[in-house]
């Protein structure tokens, strides 16, 4: 059973900036409270662009509106990513997690032929089943950064869950005919997040929220969402170039959401 490996990963990657930060090193833990919390310190600290910090374990994992993101000893990808603004237009910094949703479900696809969908915003599914979430949390300053977080259930059993995650979460380990390689699905992330950068960096983030469309299961399906204390559903129609998620309501008028989350209504009319 391969277990992530930093030497592995590093001798594999192909990038030029993503996991080769200059001057400095990538962190792999045995077990650390969070990823992100560790990298954001080291980015705060001058850390570069493209460092790493990547866990077998975390014992305090978060998810997006302060979550926790359950993280057992080597049934996951956590991952961690230091990202320096460069000369990305400002308006393309909220299409990171949307540049990492593709990257992620390519990767995995490449590395064990599981199909992966995009349920926006930050959602990774399989077979109607949350395999993973990414977070990404910005600082400005000076040196302005965003670290990107990235989880995965690579070999999690579900037994394992509070019962109450049982039935929404699946794990890549289920789908795959061969059991996957953590390595591998790193290293394709990191190259395929690096190609997607380079996009953004040039101007091409049409691509790169087509390319995430072609993989949505947000778009198309009936959508509820609660804003300000508020309940709305609708129909999603489609995604900004900002990244906002397009609602057309029930009395026609189109509303866009920039933040939060939402839930897609299943063929028994429930949503989750």
């Amino acid at each position: 059973m391969a277990v992530l490996h930093l030497p592995t990963i590093e001798s594999c990657l192909q990038t030029r900036s993503i996991g080769r930060p200059v001057n400095f090193a990538n962190e792999l833990w045995e077990s650390i409270d969070s990823t992100n919390t560790r990298a954001s310190d080291l980015a705060a600290q001058g850390a570069p662009m493209g460092t790493l910090v990547i866990a077998r374990k975390q014992t305090a994992g978060r998810g997006r509106l302060g979550r926790a993101w359950e993280s057992p000893q080597d049934t996951g990808i956590y991952m961690s990513l230091i990202l320096r603004s460069g000369d990305i237009p400002a308006h393309a910094i909220p299409l990171l997690t949307i540049a990492a949703g593709v990257a992620i479900a390519e990767a995995v696809e490449e590395s064990t032929g599981v199909k992966i969908g995009l349920k926006w915003v930050n959602d990774l599914i399989c077979d109607g089943h949350k395999v993973g979430g990414i977070l990404a949390e910005a600082s400005g300053g000076k040196s302005p950064y965003v670290v990107l977080g990235m989880g995965i259930n690579v070999r999690l059993e579900k037994e394992n869950l509070p019962e109450e995650l049982q039935s929404k979460v699946t794990s890549l380990h289920l789908h795959s005919a061969q059991p996957p390689d953590p390595n591998a699905i790193v290293v394709s992330i990191c190259s395929r997040l690096e190609a997607l950068w380079n996009d953004l960096e040039v101007g091409l983030a049409p691509v790169v929220l087509e390319r995430w469309k072609n993989r949505s299961v947000t778009i198309g399906e009936r959508v509820r969402a609660t804003i300000a204390d508020k309940i709305i559903e609708g129909k999603a129609i489609d995604v900004t170039e900002s990244g906002a998620l397009k609602v057309q309501l029930d009395n026609g008028k189109t509303i866009e959401l920039s933040a939060g989350e939402i839930q897609i209504r299943k063929a028994d009319g429930a949503y989750c």
